[in-house]
């Protein structure tokens, strides 16, 4: 990016240049260009006029690359933990070191489902902790409710308290600024999708500013005003921000989705470094780590990376990075002892970690520990041998099967801590928490525990000790840092300077405390699903994944594990079991998307599709799932979007309600593809060919795997079918849409499969409705062709409807650990189209809509894209949850398009994400009245000058009315154009209002627009507003200022240009 400076004309109300500062002026330029959808045209008047009688301010701000950075004495204190990682260089250390064997005090069940990734906040003598249905916060003491601050949708991350307030991001698209001692809301913002961010809160040059990563791709930069926020600026990035910015010097840094890291300046949002395309598959759920080595004077930005490997399949069919580690770096290990080390232990301790730079400075490709310069965003390296090859941090994985393995922590020593493998095993090699001093070759080891390689942790510092958990609740503990540890696997560890907490026996202390979660495996505690207070048996959210690590606070330590917040200390009575905290219901969450913003994005995700071109399937790990995916639970049920008649689909039902000259284009690319890809000759269109649908680079193995699965009928071996049944679903919307159906019929017809048994569609309702659909389209497709109906398929059609109907149940057959369960809460509305969606409504919608309210509660995030908490050992759902469920409401229950748009979350990938394609179609086609928008051209006039107003919005299902009231001050219409309708307004004199009616087609785009000429004399701000209804509860409104016989004056302004 580049700055240019330019002098930008505006226009006053007279003598605002005599009466206000340059600190007006700005902040006057700064709000009539700022989003503020809340501000009516009448505030805008009143705001304006207020901002232009401001006294005269004496002197001026000096801005600066290094601002001066505060925390408020009350809430962001040493020995609190007032944000994510506890500070904002995002280190996890505070001053409060709690040494000790402790024991719980107290634990409380709070209802509402916690992420097992948030973390709890500590300050004001409150603990505040985010749910998905609002902020609760607890005394600390006894575990009280403080206050609660509820909320319709999930929030995303852990709340920032700063200053007595606490900003906290959610789902709803909006920063919550939430009073910190009374849960009183402040004020919100809302961006363009959901928040699953922590706010960074900082204070610049006397400003509060927050800085927050939104799933829309953008880093927001928001300025408190006390009752509102305003916008600052907004960098975009090229995938969602799933990681929390952290601070230093005047610069935030974060990594996006689209594989990069970067650093703006944090006052002007000015691009200072993207760093080189990263390994792995994106940054989801934590934050980078800000650190200057005390011995080396490295000053590093530290990412905590994923894998891209998938288990056992193609293209680089294997194992996931965990086996591939094993095999590397352990190749010896089944003649060698359990434990042995992978390097020498020098006179230190420590372990020289030379053959884990080995391996990565011959497979950089795996690395997860990623160390970048701060200045630069070049990767740090080293070159032990040296022999002029890179080298990289002496990291090993360490996390379950998916996702991001957890952030370093900086001790008080000055060195960075992870966990780590460094300890052989014939099958699962161990380890625990490592030191590294950056640009070592040797790694500390100050645990004497084994901690296997899949089993995540997560940890904090506080004072000179180190705090740990360890996955599904099975242990926690903690070791001193200021006591060098001298007992090493297997030994027994030194008890004045180690401790645990507890392991394998949570529930024998802590009677009740996951009465919310289903234990699978009582015996070992493992692979927990929450299933809520009705005791549901369709979880999907287990507890292998991420961790959330104790907190140090007022002499306590405090961690949820099982949904049930639980504090530690120095005790040795019988902890007080604090009754459950119940959900609390909460104002409708709405959101601020129009129809006409709903075309445009339907349009912008089909042209990115058109500028790829042909597209391979989506790749994604789900963990353990991924190998029972191929043949067992589907067709290649995870390599999504993998059969040809896909895109046909999706791209058919987006056709009519994309702009004219789009649809041309839209109508060759899927010529061509049906030509390329014929879906009567091939099922999977194979890996060989196309773009990435992902931004994420394919291990070196998989990439060069690629060439050897070109397109091929994939379904052999494979019960549910050979030819995916509901393809002739789609080859009939294809050749509906495009002709030929004839053709498209004789080409396909013998490759309807019978249904296998009636005990297997009932396991697999999600191929029993793909048998459904594709009969449904068989026929169809026949109708088309001109061809008579078959018989059989008719009755065949029939008899699976009837079976459907007799054999609907909302819950999973499965139990105990069965790796089914992961579709749980999909496996019913998967494959779902509007005539078996009406089906369903007639004969089972009682049922749906019991089984939906039920998996709001179990599975809250079912809404959510590339979600990072699923069952087994994994951190990242599949895909399906937030396509069926979708479709189930839009399709079985018709909601309206003002309760689809909650739910409406981004796109999976970077492009070609048709389960988001159907369900934006699916909102579109459920209604949904555009918000209204007008504007005045030009803003400013002279007595007997003209000004155009005009009208924007798009139809609705039904009638729509705008009325728009004119300011006094201006005439009467003089005459009116129009677009998108051949109605015209009606005008009243009397009331000054016009009045316009209609019911244009659902989407259309109308416009109206009408001059005036301006009458008064007088320097005044003319404010106007409209208002547009629709159906019976859809309403928006709109406004416009212009001011009258201004003045004109000129002030500086800087704009950003790539």
């Amino acid at each position: 990016m580049s700055t240019r400076q330019t002098i930008s004309r505006r226009h006053f109300l007279k003598g605002a240049m005599a009466t206000a500062g340059v600190g007006a002026l700005a902040a006057f330029v700064r709000q009539m260009s700022t989003p503020t959808p809340a501000l009516a045209a009448a505030d805008v008047a009143e705001s304006v006029a207020a901002q232009c009688s401001a006294p005269p301010q004496v002197g001026r701000q000096r801005l600066g690359a290094s601002a001066l950075l505060t925390m408020a004495q009350d809430d962001a204190s040493a020995a609190s933990w007032p944000m994510l990682a506890a500070n904002p260089q995002r280190t996890s250390w505070s001053s409060e070191g709690v040494r000790g064997n402790l024991n719980p005090v107290w634990y409380r069940v709070i209802e509402p489902y916690i992420p097992p990734r948030v973390q709890i906040i500590a300050a004001n003598g409150l603990l505040y902790i985010s749910t998905v249905r609002g902020l609760y916060a607890l005394y600390a003491a006894t575990g009280a409710t403080a206050w609660v601050y509820p909320t319709e949708l999930p929030l995303g991350h852990s709340p920032t308290i700063y200053s007595g307030v606490a900003y906290v991001g959610g789902f709803d698209h909006k920063i919550h600024a939430i009073n910190a001692q009374t849960g009183a809301r402040r004020w919100t913002f809302e961006a363009g999708a959901g928040f699953d961010t922590n706010p960074l809160v900082l204070e610049l040059n006397g400003r509060t500013m927050i800085y927050a990563g939104n799933r829309d791709g953008s880093m927001y930069a928001i300025e408190d005003l006390g009752t509102r926020a305003s916008l600052v600026w907004t960098t975009a990035t090229n995938g969602p921000i799933h990681f929390s910015a952290a601070y230093r010097d005047g610069v935030i840094y974060f990594a996006s989705d689209d594989s990069y890291a970067y650093a703006l300046n944090a006052q002007t949002g000015a691009l200072v470094w993207r760093s080189a395309k990263l390994p792995g598959a994106g940054f989801q759920s934590w934050w980078p780590v800000l650190h200057q080595d005390p011995r080396t004077g490295a000053d590093v930005v530290i990412l905590a990376g994923s894998s891209n490997y998938r288990d056992y399949l193609d293209p680089g069919f294997g194992r996931d990075l965990m086996g591939r580690e094993l095999e590397d770096v352990f190749p010896n290990r089944f003649n060698e002892p359990k434990g042995a080390l992978i390097g020498s232990r020098i006179s230190d301790g420590s372990i020289n970690a030379a053959r884990v730079l080995q391996y990565f400075e011959a497979k950089p490709w795996r690395r997860t520990v990623i160390v970048l310069h701060r200045a630069t965003g070049q990767e740090l390296t080293l070159d032990s041998e040296p022999d002029g090859k890179p080298e990289y941090a002496p990291f090993l994985w360490h996390g379950t099967h998916s996702g991001n393995r957890y952030p370093p922590i900086i001790g008080s020593d000055g060195r960075m801590y992870s966990s780590n493998v460094y300890m052989s095993d014939d099958y699962i090699p161990g380890g625990h928490i490592t030191g590294w001093v950056v640009g070592s070759g040797y790694i500390s080891t100050p645990s004497a525990r084994w901690m296997a390689m899949d089993e995540p942790m997560a940890y904090s510092a506080g004072g000179d000790v180190i705090y740990w958990s360890h996955c599904n609740d099975r242990s926690a503990g903690a070791f001193d840092l200021s006591k060098p540890n001298t007992r090493f696997y297997p030994s027994a560890m030194d008890y004045s300077r180690e401790w645990t907490y507890f392991e394998y026996d949570l529930g024998v202390q802590l009677p009740g405390y996951s009465v919310l979660y289903e234990w699978t495996n009582p015996s070992q505690e493992c692979n927990k699903l929450f299933q809520g207070p009705a005791a549901s048996p369709n979880g999907v959210y287990g507890l292998h994944g991420h961790q959330n690590p104790p907190i140090p606070y007022g002499g306590k330590v405090y961690i949820h594990r099982g949904n049930a917040v639980i504090a530690l200390a120095d005790y040795y009575g019988q902890p007080a079991h604090v009754p459950m905290a119940h959900t609390v219901a909460a104002p409708a969450a709405t959101i601020s998307i129009t129809s006409v913003q709903l075309h445009e994005r339907l349009a912008a995700e089909v042209r990115k599709i058109l500028a790829a071109g042909h597209l391979r399937p989506g790749y994604r790990s789900a963990g353990l799932l991924d190998n029972k995916t191929r043949d067992q639970y589907g067709d290649h049920l995870i390599d999504y979007w993998h059969s040809p008649s896909e895109i046909l689909y999706a791209l058919a039902l987006a056709l009519p309600h994309l702009p004219a000259d789009l649809q041309a284009q839209v109508k060759a690319y899927m010529q061509n593809e049906y030509a390329a890809y014929p879906p009567h000759q091939f099922t999977h269109v194979g890996w060989r060919d196309g773009v990435p649908r992902e931004p994420y680079d394919l291990p070196a193995e998989a990439e060069a795997d690629r060439i050897n699965h070109p397109a091929w009928v994939s379904g052999y071996g494979y019960a549910g079918w050979t030819w995916p049944p509901h393809m002739f679903y789609a080859l009939w919307k294809y050749a509906a849409a495009l002709g030929s159906a004839a053709t498209v019929f004789n080409a396909s017809r013998s490759r309807l499969d019978a249904p296998p048994p009636d005990s297997y569609l009932i396991e697999y309702p999600y191929v029993h409705n793909a048998y459904i659909v594709g009969y449904l389209g068989y026929l169809k497709l026949e109708e088309l062709a001109g061809r008579p109906e078959s018989a059989s398929v008719r009755a065949t059609l029939d008899r699976l409807l009837a079976l459907r109907a007799a054999t609907f149940s909302k819950d999973t057959p499965y139990t105990g650990g069965h790796s089914g369960r992961a579709f749980s809460i999909s496996r019913n509305f998967i494959h779902l189209v509007p005539q078996l969606a009406a089906f369903m409504r007639v004969n089972l919608r009682d049922q749906v809509e019991a089984a939906i309210a039920e998996y709001n509660t179990i599975a809250p995030y079912w809404f959510v894209a590339n979600h990072d908490t699923g069952h087994g050992e994994q951190a990242s759902q599949n895909y399906y949850d937030y396509h069926a469920i979708f479709l189930a409401k839009a399709l079985i229950l018709q909601q309206p398009g003002s309760e689809l748009l909650k739910y409406l979350d981004v796109p999976a990938v970077q492009v070609g994400d048709l389960f988001y394609i159907q369900n934006l179609v699916a909102t579109i086609e459920a209604g949904l009245a555009s918000g209204l928008r007008k504007t005045a051209t030009p803003a400013a006039g002279d007595q007997g000058s003209t000004i155009t107003y005009s009208l924007s919005f798009s139809g609705y299902i039904g009638p729509v009315t705008v009325t728009d009231t004119l300011p006094a001050g201006v005439s009467a219409p003089l005459g009116y154009d129009l677009m998108g309708t051949i109605v015209a307004p009606t005008y009243s004199a009397d009331l000054r209002r016009l009045t316009w009616h209609g019911t244009p087609v659902n989407g259309q785009a109308v416009t109206i627009s009408y001059d005036v000429t301006v009458q008064t004399g007088e320097t005044e701000a003319l404010a106007s507003s409209a208002t547009l209804t629709a159906g019976d509860d859809q309403t928006s409104t709109a406004g416009a200022v212009v001011v009258a016989n201004p003045v004109e004056c000129y002030v500086p302004a800087i704009f950003w240009e790539s």
